[in-house]
């Protein structure tokens, strides 16, 4: 399975806490993932038109990770 999409596929959120403002947004037609905490843009992931959805899967994993390290 490919990591791409259609172009007119919609921006989703993978929310690792929505009264934080943490997670992930993805943004399929720019081919793009970002990571968010407090709002504010943490990381970035650039992924190739060839790019499997489990390497973006396990990008979001390693977040989450990162963001579950913080002190609360």
């Amino acid at each position: 399975m490919l990591a791409t999409r259609k172009a007119k596929q919609e921006d989703s959120n993978v929310w690792f806490s929505k009264e934080k403002r943490a997670g992930i947004l993805i943004q399929p037609q720019f081919r793009k993932a970002t990571y968010f905490v407090n709002g504010e843009n943490v990381d970035t992931l650039w992924y190739e038109k060839d790019a499997t959805a489990s390497e973006v899967e396990q990008w979001v994993e390693a977040k989450r990770k990162h963001y579950m390290s913080l002190p609360q």
